[in-house]
């Protein structure tokens, strides 16, 4: 899954930048926390943490002055949405489903808003 992200990130088109701001392998872990500037300027803040059992994940989509555009993640507190524990943060207080689970499925989320003209 890591190695995938970075790849990922490299090859999209819509990133400029990729900043690594962190990267922590340890005893049954790896973490990476990476800050990647898109062509509009917004950051998509990425952390990806991978044990044996699980992959876990926070995509922080954000303006360049830091206000919440959208967050994806996996952490297991909203277990009513339909796609428990996926699911998205479309602002501070409401959360939705999410089929967005990947970075390739994020990176083509924010493409396609980009072509509408939104943020």
């Amino acid at each position: 899954m890591i190695i995938d992200t970075l790849r990922h990130l490299f090859e999209c088109k819509i990133v400029d930048q990729i900043e690594i701001l962190e990267d922590i392998e340890g005893i049954g872990f790896t973490m990476l926390k990476i800050k990647a500037t898109l062509i509009d300027h917004s950051q998509l803040i990425l952390t990806e943490i991978q044990t044996q059992s699980e992959n876990k994940y926070s995509y922080h989509w954000q303006t360049m002055s830091g206000k919440l555009l959208l967050r994806w993640d996996n952490s297991p507190h909203w277990d009513k949405i339909n796609t428990f524990p996926h699911h998205k943060h479309v602002s501070n207080s409401k959360v939705e489903e999410s089929y967005e689970v990947t970075v390739t499925d994020v990176l083509h989320y924010i493409e396609q808003q980009m072509k509408k003209g939104k943020k």
